[in-house]
């Protein structure tokens, strides 16, 4: 970043790509005379990623190397919470600055140890709880210091979202290793708020409740409550990480006045007597509140947008909160820092958490299941391949993706057929922990480190590919997506083995009522256009097919329709767009019947390719007969789980014209953009035909068309797992 005036530019290393590093990046745009030199994470791919939204920084899969080589002045420490302290001890050691996203650590002991070091070394030490900067809470702070509310009698702090990990995983991580690690997660948001509005409470009693058995047998407690005693003022805090309308909010009770912080909505509410009789009064309450919300939330949506054309605007409430506490550690950097990002504020914090997770009261938990979880075993600190766990039938079948939706039905599929299965993962517990429960052999590695692969193809004949990059550019897709398969073909070639590349049907535009759609028809240019997803399916599908023609690659396509069974989430997006829980924004009107197929039905199509030698060099549509509409769908899904479900059917000219709106803002600010395309959401109703035909007469198929047998497999047993 250049610098206007003669300021020397501080250096700054990130640690740790994961989603909050976007986030950081995006604060540090806002601070002047900073420049990002370095990105570590122990995936490569994952540093590289970030490390391209940083014009010059180097990607590092070692702490000590980016230390020694880019001599940053300054960390940012965004690691997982139990990777934090060892980390945060060799920086500061180092004679260099950390700034921690929360927690600090997840022991008080341990943020007491590198206080000390940092004030030994004499370098800054800032902990990142960002909802303490978020705007409406320092509206609170402002009217508290002004003695506004008067005497405070009570704090509530309510954080009542949904914890996605509970139902996707993984489940083998740290999060669920014991019942009250949520808390040094997620907790020290509301721990870090009770501690700066009236310090440490002096007494506190907490109960956990709710309870749920995740697949690998370990119990998560889905809510907690703790009540207690700071001086004269009560306290309470309520988690509940159950789906449903999400709440973020404080509440504090005073002797002249109450306000609420929602930082959900972004908005702040102070509620004092008028100077009226109480009628009158009331109404001037409910006519003042009404209009700061209505002024809040224009001003919320105002800032959102400006910052999406380009203009000096924080962007939304949360990255409006993480910028703010970035700038303010830069600003206090070297001197006094602002006692909000205090480490002994986040020893408070964690100090906190280990009293509520002490000696809770906690509910009965379920019933084990039935399949007894594997042994645990030491997870690998590389990203070589290590096997874990051994079939007694030698492995020559390879799975990429084996921990996703279809990737385990699919490992099921193969083990119940006889077949050795090793399938290569990046965590060794969670969804993988099944897999080697039903007898998988395990390879720590990622599709996109070659390497990782090479070493897993030993008696390798067949690679299922399910896995997939991720990235918001296309030239994320071409580094994530595209080239690591070109490698895998390579690899194939180099060992004989038989790719069977796991591709889509959104490569089609499937619009049209009277049209149908056979692996011959070709790809929407629309979808190619607009979507990168499709976009790389096409051109990963156009690779392999001529590494087949050109030099003997065994290869056969498959494209999955719209998968629903048992382990997916009936939330499914081939039926619409879900923004909340409760509302479906429906591709087109909801009446149209849509390529559904249960996903054991699309795991015993991909294993009945493999064994066909036919189907080398082809492409197959794996897709049930049309049985169900979208309307039918949700109509299922309602009666099934007691619920309501919001229908928006969206015309696809609708969709349309949203898109063209953001299109012109993303080239006002002069970001990456793909421009619009009519013809693909006309092909997101699916009018079209899907047919199944040459499935089911090259491979013997025969996907189920029972609608009964659809809606309990693919609807009431994801809902039963769920919808909880």
């Amino acid at each position: 970043m250049s610098s206007e005036r003669n300021d020397p530019v501080i250096e700054v290393a990130l640690l740790g790509a994961g989603f909050i590093a976007d986030h950081h990046i995006a604060a540090l745009r806002r601070v002047p005379h900073v420049q990002i030199v370095g990105v570590c994470d122990l995936s490569r791919t994952r540093a590289e990623r970030l490390a391209a939204q940083a014009d010059g920084a180097t990607a590092h899969t070692d702490l000590g190397q980016l230390l020694s080589e880019q001599k940053p002045q300054v960390v940012h420490l965004l690691t997982p919470p139990p990777a934090h302290f060892a980390p945060a001890r060799q920086i500061l050691d180092a004679g260099i600055a950390v700034f921690a996203e929360k927690p600090l650590a997840i022991r008080s002991d341990d943020c007491q140890t590198l206080n000390a070091l940092a004030t030994e070394r004499g370098v800054s030490l800032g902990v990142a709880h960002n909802f303490l900067f978020s705007p409406p809470y320092e509206r609170l702070t402002r009217d508290l210091q002004a003695g506004r509310l008067g005497r405070l009698d009570q704090i509530d702090v309510v954080w009542n979202k949904p914890l996605p990990q509970v139902q996707a995983g993984p489940f083998g991580g740290w999060l669920f290793r014991e019942p009250g690690n949520v808390l040094f997660e997620v907790g020290p948001h509301s721990f870090a708020h009770l501690v700066h509005l009236v310090g440490p409470p002096d007494r506190i009693e907490a109960e956990a409740s709710d309870p749920v058995r995740l697949p690998n047998d370990l119990v998560f407690y889905r809510r907690w409550e703790a009540h207690g005693q700071a001086g004269s003022t009560g306290v309470r805090l309520r988690f509940s990480f159950i789906n449903g309308y999400p709440e973020h909010y404080i509440h504090v009770r005073g002797s002249t006045a109450s306000a609420i912080v929602d930082f959900e909505l972004n908005s702040y509410v102070l509620r004092e007597n008028a100077r009226d009789l109480l009628d009158f009064d009331r109404f001037a309450t409910s006519f003042h509140q009404a209009k700061e919300e209505l002024a809040q939330a224009t001003a919320t949506l105002g800032s959102f947008v400006l910052s999406k054309v380009g203009l000096p605007f924080e962007g939304g409430p949360y990255q409006t909160s993480i910028t703010r506490a970035t700038r303010q550690f830069y600003l206090g950097l070297g001197s006094a820092l602002d006692p909000r990002l205090s480490p002994l504020l986040a020893a408070e914090a964690i100090r906190l958490a280990e009293a509520i997770t002490r000696s809770p009261r906690l509910a009965t938990p379920p019933v084990s299941r039935a399949t007894k979880p594997p042994a645990r075993t030491p997870a690998a600190t590389t990203s070589a391949a290590l096997p874990v766990t051994v079939s007694t039938t030698p492995a020559s079948v390879l799975v990429l993706g084996g921990t996703g939706f279809i990737g385990r039905a699919l490992v099921r599929r193969l083990r119940a057929e006889g077949l050795g299965v090793r399938a290569l993962v990046r965590d060794l517990g969670g969804y993988a922990e099944l897999l080697a429960a039903e007898g998988a052999e395990l390879v720590k590695g990622d599709f996109t480190d070659t390497p990782s692969v090479q070493a897993a193809m030993s008696g390798i004949t067949h690679m299922f590919h399910l896995a997939r990059g991720y990235g918001q550019t296309w030239d994320d897709y071409r580094r994530l997506d595209i080239e690591p398969t070109r490698r895998l073909a390579e690899l194939c070639l180099q060992h004989d083995v038989q790719m069977l590349y796991t591709s889509s049907i959104a490569i089609y535009s499937g619009g049209r009522p009277n049209d149908t759609i056979t692996e011959d028809t070709p790809p929407g240019p629309g979808n190619v256009r607009f979507d990168p997803y499709a976009r790389a399916k096409v051109e990963i599908e156009r690779i392999l097919l001529d590494l087949h023609r050109a030099r003997g690659l065994k290869v056969v396509i498959l494209r999955p329709g719209i998968v629903i069974g048992r382990g997916g989430s009936p939330y499914h997006w081939g039926v619409g767009a879900w923004p909340y829980p409760s509302i479906c924004r429906l591709w087109g009107d909801g009446t149209t019947p849509l390529p559904f197929v249960l996903v054991d039905d699309c795991a015993d199509a991909m294993v009945r390719a493999m064994k066909t030698p036919r189907a080398d060099g082809g492409s197959f549509n794996l897709v049930g007969e049309p049985r169900l509409t979208g309307g039918s769908y949700l109509d299922a899904f309602e009666r099934l789980a007691g619920i309501k479900i919001r229908r928006l059917p969206v015309p696809p000219w609708q969709r349309f014209a949203q898109d063209i709106a953001k299109y012109g803002m993303k080239t006002l600010a002069g970001t990456e953009r793909y421009r619009p395309s009519y013809d693909y959401y006309v092909g997101m109703s699916g009018r079209a035909r899907y047919s199944p035909e040459k499935a089911k007469r090259e491979l013997g198929w025969q996907p189920s068309d029972s609608v009964e047998h659809i809606v309990q497999e693919g609807i009431a047993a994801p809902v039963a797992e769920f919808v909880k």
